[in-house]
């Protein structure tokens, strides 16, 4: 088990493929999303389905400062001090090693929901360091909510994923996701459409994602190691609208 998400983004096919050789489980629910159980949804709630996309927000620290210019007015800057003094991000900000905590959430669940590998250095990032707060103005004036993605979705056979801002309509279910609350949606034509939300990292909300992976290998025990199967398909990068 699990909540590296560095470990699985740059050497996951290296750990499924000797957790299979052993015959063990690779287990990392607390590696994306926080809480939200969207690796363990995908793996075997979902295992049947063909999924078509997935897309969420997978980093509280930023949906929480995109919040509080909304609520408040408040530049970038002010926002993210406020998230400092909140204890949800570093003094470091959220630019650099978030932006790569962020890509590898992004290519963990792309390698989940479709069996393609996927490098950071295949995910197109954009940040929020330049949104102003004119941007949640526009946002609000015409009923949109401005929200940090991340996508992985089926383009013309291969594979986007990239993050990105983007406006998202009132009625769309990652919409009304605010402060630091992570949440994920998943879509196929079986199902249609699912969302998970819930907290995002935290010292509880970690341990708690660790303890179900502990539970769920004590009542499975054996060979049930999850590889996927290795895709050839390509992941290609692009930055087309989300919404």
């Amino acid at each position: 088990m699990t909540a590296n998400k560095q470990l699985l983004s740059q050497h996951g096919e290296e750990l499924w493929a000797a957790a299979a050789e052993a015959g063990v489980q690779l287990r990392f629910e607390a590696a994306v999303a926080g809480v939200v159980p969207v690796v363990r949804v995908l793996q075997e709630s979902l295992a049947g389905a063909r999924v078509e996309r997935v897309h969420g927000i997978v980093n509280g620290t930023t949906n929480y400062i995109l919040t509080e210019m909304a609520r408040t007015g408040a530049s970038y800057e002010d926002a993210l001090a406020q998230a400092q003094h909140a204890w949800l991000c570093r003094a470091r900000s959220v630019r650099g090693r978030r932006r790569s905590r962020r890509c590898r959430q992004d290519a963990i669940l792309a390698r989940l929901a479709f069996g393609t590998p996927v490098h950071l250095d295949q995910v197109p990032y954009e940040g929020i360091e330049h949104i102003a707060p004119a941007d949640l103005e526009y946002a609000q004036e015409f009923g949109l909510g401005l929200k940090l993605l991340g996508t992985a979705e089926r383009v013309d056979g291969g594979l986007s994923v990239r993050v990105h801002p983007a406006f998202l309509y009132a009625g769309h279910p990652l919409a009304s996701v605010t402060g630091p609350y992570n949440a994920v949606t998943v879509e196929s034509e079986a199902i249609t459409e699912i969302t998970m939300s819930g907290p995002g990292a935290g010292g509880p909300q970690t341990a708690s994602a660790v303890l179900g992976d502990l539970v769920s290998v004590h009542h499975r025990p054996g060979r049930a190691a999850w590889a996927g199967g290795l895709s050839s398909r390509p992941c290609r990068t692009s930055r087309r609208p989300s919404t």
